[in-house]
């Protein structure tokens, strides 16, 4: 109730509850604040309709718990492991530059080119990561936390690029 004006009468104690979307409050508040320089970017997923393209996001999964408990060698690990089940799912052809062929053949030669050059580049970056089980420390290169948080955001991109050109079969 209004007594006088700009003073009220407490009527009871309550509690409020408002849901803000993530990226409205790091957009909107937390800048307008000059709080965070994060921008937040949404990813879309592929269809897990193939069982390898569910075990690649499985994977995915993993390389992000991983990633939160610090074992940044095997992020790497678990990365390199997504991609060949794409691979394995969509080609006939195997693990390797051929398989990567495959799936984009219906890209135009000059875009598929550059983006078989970027695919094998990372994936020469994901082979730093152990081939097999082992405790990080013998791990044979130091992998930094910038290392794998580098490829999960690479790692992302290139998920989201399959989810929206509607890859035959993805």
């Amino acid at each position: 109730l209004l007594k006088q004006p700009n003073e009220f009468e407490r009527l009871q104690d309550m509690n409020l509850q408002v849901t803000i979307p993530r990226s409205h409050w790091i957009d909107t508040a937390l800048k307008s604040w000059g709080v965070s320089d994060v921008r937040l970017l949404e990813i879309r997923f592929p269809g897990d309709s193939h069982k390898e393209m569910l075990t690649a996001r499985e994977r995915l999964g993993r390389a992000e718990e991983l990633y939160r408990i610090g074992d940044y060698p095997h992020v790497l690990t678990e990365l390199r492991n997504a991609f060949d089940a794409i691979a394995q799912a969509y080609s006939q052809k195997g693990v390797g530059k051929d398989a990567w062929e495959q799936i984009l053949t219906h890209t135009h030669m000059d875009v598929r080119g550059k983006l078989l050059g970027s695919f094998s580049a990372f994936r020469d970056f994901l082979h730093l990561g152990p081939h097999q089980p082992m405790p990080t420390a013998h791990a044979p290169v130091p992998i930094s936390r910038q290392d794998a948080r580098y490829a999960l955001i690479v790692a992302h991109s290139i998920f989201e690029y399959f989810s929206a050109e509607n890859w035959p079969g993805i």
